[in-house]
């Protein structure tokens, strides 16, 4: 999603001048708002359907599509309210946050590896950590009351683990590949 690619492989990694280094960025932020706006909607859904299910306010499916219907039906009304905000700068956050690493570690000639993953981590678990908060009251069944601390560890485990996971580990593990089963090509893996 966006133009995120980790190890360089597709940036051009020759000195960048500032003014190129901006732009770029432009793109990457551009990119990451784009794709963060076009998953949106079904993760919203997702998201929506866990809560009310987990509080028993609906069944899992039932929500899931009924969240579908109503922002179809009323889609202006979805793209203005807080749903589609929350979800839009968790993953439009995330995807600015690793295209703009990569972007900076090309023109810096560094590893994006570590500092991506440490990026995406970090806008990740924080703007999830938001949303879910605001989910469990906005969704839940109940009188809002303080989210217990376990389920913030819950929340930040799960970004922690994933981010390395979908950001981080495909390239290692496409370079590994490469370079052990074609013919040491590690371009060729990611």
């Amino acid at each position: 999603f966006g133009r995120a690619r980790s190890g360089g492989a597709t940036r051009d990694t020759k000195a960048m001048d500032f003014t190129d280094l901006m732009k770029r960025f432009g793109v990457d932020v551009a990119a990451g708002t784009l794709a963060g706006a076009a998953v949106t909607p079904v993760i919203s859904a997702v998201d929506r359907a866990l809560a009310e299910n987990a509080s028993g306010k609906a069944q899992l499916w039932e929500s899931f599509f009924g969240s579908l219907r109503e922002y179809g039906s009323r889609p202006i009304q979805y793209l203005r309210g807080p749903q589609f905000a929350y979800i839009w700068l968790i993953y439009g956050g995330t995807y600015i946050a690793a295209n703009g690493v990569e972007t900076f570690c090309a023109a810096g000639k560094m590893d994006p590896a570590l500092p991506k993953w440490v990026a995406t981590s970090t806008t990740n678990t924080v703007t999830c950590i938001v949303k879910d908060r605001a989910f469990a009251q906005m969704f839940g069944s109940s009188v809002p009351t303080n989210v217990p601390l376990t389920a913030y560890a819950a929340w930040l485990s799960r970004d922690f683990v994933s981010m390395g996971v979908f950001f981080t580990a495909p390239p290692i593990v496409g370079k590994y590949l490469a370079r052990e089963y074609m013919d040491g090509d590690e371009d060729r893996g990611y």
